[in-house]
């Protein structure tokens, strides 16, 4: 019997259209797998501490004072004032060696044997800040 002109333009494409769509969707398997960081902004909708609420005044008090890490001049060229340049520093591990770890050497350097600038209360709050992604 031969085939109709309806079943050769139109059934047989058809067939195959539907034989494709049915294959691809099955193939498309959604995996369950670990979903992605939250933005900054989302984290910072939820941080304990951040920058200008919480750290920048540890910084002012503590290293941005006098001729230290502040001013048109400061220490090694460092504004610890501006939040870019204390995260920065803290992501380049600076700042956490010399002032959270206490080592190779503890800040301010012109103290021999001075205690740790930081308190461990401190130290947490910005290890806790660290963490949480160093909201600004």
């Amino acid at each position: 019997m031969k085939p109709s002109i309806l079943n050769t333009l139109v059934f047989q494409p058809l067939t195959l259209l539907v034989g494709v769509l049915l294959f691809g969707l099955n193939a498309c398997v959604w995996e369950k797998g670990e979903l992605p960081a939250p933005s900054t902004a989302e984290q910072c909708d939820t941080a304990t501490y951040t920058f200008t609420n919480d750290i920048a005044i540890i910084f002012a008090t503590s290293c941005a004072t006098g001729s230290c890490h502040v001013g048109p001049t400061p220490m090694v060229g460092l504004d610890f004032s501006s939040y870019q340049v204390v995260k920065d520093k803290i992501e380049d591990g600076r700042i956490p060696a010399r002032a959270l770890d206490g080592s190779p050497n503890t800040m301010p350097p012109s103290v021999p044997g001075a205690p740790p600038l930081f308190d461990a209360a401190t130290i947490a709050k910005i290890n806790q800040w660290i963490s949480e992604g160093m909201c600004e």
